[in-house]
Formats: structure tokens, C-alpha cells, sequence
């Protein structure tokens, strides 16, 4: 992988800290941009463009929560290239059949420990596989 520019939104510090780190890990060479919900993703897209190839997306924040973030996107053509990926806790089939709906390119449940984080982040961004099996 080379110069690959993530935008990760989640409200957690310590996911944000843990998922940058497995980022940086896997490949030094990517940039890792965070927002801690999606009302302030979304200023920063609209106040300043940036190169973005994948979006890394927690779904239960607050201000503007995952879903609405998604909504949002869509409504305004912002990142409408660019794969969002969504990792959460939340586990209910209709939420997960609703946010697939929305057009993300991939939903996985945020794993229990570093090891499988960092298998299932080198799975996304080395194979392009977007989808929890």
C-alpha cells in the first residue's frame, strides 16, 4: 500500500487512538484524519476538500450519528466516490439492512481485541473487501 488517506469518524478516544495505531501499523505510509462525530465530519468536508480514500465510520455518535452522517453525504454528492466502511458496535439486523441500503461499501462489528483489528483492517484495505463474512 502506498499514501493511502483515511477519514476515520468515531466519538471514542481510545478507538480512534487503537484504529489509527492498527492503521499506522499495517502501513506507516497512511494518513489518518479523525472527526469525532458526524456533525463535524461533515464541516470539515464542506470547509475543506480533502483526499480521501476510504471512510472509517462508527455508527452510534453523537450530534449527527453514523446513519444521518451517511444520509448527509448522499443528499449533498460529498465523497459519493469514496467507499465508506463502517465498524460498530451494534449488532440489531435491521439497522445493519438499513445502513447496507445507504450504500456503504462495508459493515464490520468492532473487534474484541488488536490482533483481530488488525486483520480485519489489513482484509479492508489490502483486499478491497469491504464486507464482514
Amino acid at each position: 500500500m502506498t499514501n493511502y488517506s483515511i477519514f476515520l469518524i468515531d466519538d471514542d478516544a481510545d478507538d480512534r487512538e487503537i484504529i489509527t495505531s492498527a492503521l499506522t501499523e499495517i502501513d506507516p505510509a497512511v494518513e489518518c484524519v479523525t472527526a469525532t462525530n458526524g456533525r463535524e465530519a461533515l464541516n470539515r468536508i464542506i470547509s475543506a476538500p480533502m483526499k480521501t480514500d476510504l471512510v472509517i465510520l462508527d455508527l452510534n455518535m453523537p450530534l449527527m450519528n453514523g446513519k444521518e452522517f451517511l444520509k448527509e453525504i448522499q443528499n449533498r454528492k460529498l465523497l459519493s466516490d469514496v467507499p465508506v466502511v463502517v465498524f460498530t458496535t451494534t449488532l440489531d439486523p435491521v439497522t445493519i439492512e438499513e445502513i447496507k441500503a445507504l450504500g456503504v461499501a462495508g459493515y464490520h462489528t468492532k473487534p474484541e481485541n488488536y490482533e483481530k483489528l488488525i486483520g480485519t483492517l489489513k482484509n479492508v484495505l489490502q483486499d478491497g473487501n469491504y464486507i464482514q463474512k
